[in-house]
């Protein structure tokens, strides 16, 4: 076991995993949740007044102009609409944010960054659906067939919706399943969700419909495909301490891997899968990265990492995990934790140094990082190349977590 834990560095907690629903979550995660959400003041309401004066005033030029207003409206009725209302067009490659917003707010968003234009385009799901909200803290997306599949935690459903025009195409209902967390899309037949009832769920991606459901470990969260195997993080609410492993194709659990206390994010590379666990949520924050052995479905190597590593992402041969101090890298040939922090959390989030999520461009070699100032105003969206320069920003809505490449 290697064990690469720096405790000077080890301060504070810093609250930047994705904390499960407030019903059903511990007292660690809901102090978090409310920590970082309820942490300041909110405006004060303000009344507006109106002048008497003024209205009148403009009531008065209403009036005098009203009827050359009607005439203009009948004769310009009459003329031919030579420019017809035009929807907006996505051709062109992109990623797209799922924001998460604030956890009973029912105000999650999608954000959209078209690549050749070079432009961030904000909630593009209610201005392609009539301005409808797309529901209560979305959490997590997978992309296959023109489709993108978005998990709706709060709202306990995934909606579906286009990748040409962002259109909803509906909903799946999860009302009798638990609150879903994570989702990953293998193809037009097979997908899978991971659920707050401790079941992981399989649905038919092309009929939008539950196939069956399969019991998993205490609070699933992340998963990953490794041949036909679904690897299962099962959370515990931050006492699990194992991971599942079903057979696909005979839609059962045939192992449970003992791993580092709270494993929440699964990663796979090669013969192997790697699970992120956050471990306790106290002032060390100790959690791990396990390496397992795909084949033998056994723990082959541990390294141990301080300030809750969270969010992760595998770049060719590098292992990039967020912690409290910043990103942190692992070499996956010779499986080694770098001694210094390859992105520092202040450089990506002045206001609280806290790295919400992470996405690698494997066709572009970049790192996408999401930051979520303070939680409670809108976010961004900050690029880096390989080497750690900062390339650029832009903007994203409220609490930007998990990003996707559309291809076009």
């Amino acid at each position: 076991m290697n064990f690469n834990y720096n405790k000077d560095l080890h301060k504070q907690v810093i609250c930047h995993s994705d904390p499960a629903p407030a019903r059903e979550e511990s007292q660690d995660r809901l102090f978090c949740r409310v920590q970082n959400l309820f942490g300041r003041h909110t405006p004060s309401l303000r009344r507006t007044q109106y002048d008497n004066s003024i209205f009148y005033k403009n009531l008065y030029k209403i009036l005098l102009f009203f009827p050359l207003l009607i005439t203009a409206l009948l004769f310009s009725g009459c003329e031919k609409n030579t420019l017809p209302l035009i929807p907006p067009e996505y051709s062109h490659s992109g990623y797209i944010i799922v924001n998460e917003g604030l956890y009973g707010q029912n105000n999650s968003s999608l954000t959209f960054y078209d690549l050749q234009k070079g432009k961030a385009e904000q909630n593009i799901y209610a201005n392609a659906n009539n301005g409808s909200n797309l529901g209560d803290t979305a959490n997590d997306l997978s992309v296959c067939c023109d489709k993108a599949f978005i998990v709706v935690d709060k709202s306990k459903k995934v909606e579906v919706i286009s990748t040409e025009n962002f259109k909803s195409e509906g909903f799946i209902d999860f009302s009798d399943y638990g609150s879903p967390r994570n989702i990953i899309i293998t193809d037009s037949l097979h997908g899978y969700i991971s659920t707050l009832n401790d079941l992981v769920v399989e649905i038919n991606p092309s009929k939008m419909n539950v196939i069956r459901t399969i019991p998993v470990g205490s609070k699933p969260e992340g998963l990953t495909i490794n041949g036909a195997d679904l690897f299962v993080a099962n959370s515990g609410f931050g006492v699990g301490t194992s991971l599942s492993v079903i057979d696909t194709s005979a839609h059962s659990v045939i192992s449970t891997i003992n791993v580092w206390q709270n494993p929440n994010v699964l990663l796979s590379r090669g013969n192997y899968v790697y699970a992120v666990s956050i471990g306790k949520y106290d002032p060390a924050g100790i959690g791990a990265v396990t390496k397992i052995d795909a084949a033998t479905l056994m723990p082959a190597d541990t390294i141990l990492i301080g300030l809750n590593p969270g969010k992760a992402a595998i770049a060719d041969d590098k292992l990039f995990v967020i912690n409290g101090e910043g990103l942190q890298t692992i070499n996956l040939e010779d499986f080694s934790l770098s001694d210094s922090t390859f992105i520092k959390g202040s450089e990506v989030n002045p206001i609280t140094g806290v790295i919400y999520s992470i996405f690698f461009d494997g066709i572009k070699n970049e790192i996408l990082l999401t930051n979520p100032k303070d939680f409670l105003q809108n976010g961004e969206i900050v690029i880096f190349n390989l080497t750690g320069k900062k390339i650029k920003t832009f903007n994203a809505g409220l609490n930007p977590g998990k990003i996707s490449l559309i291809t076009k």
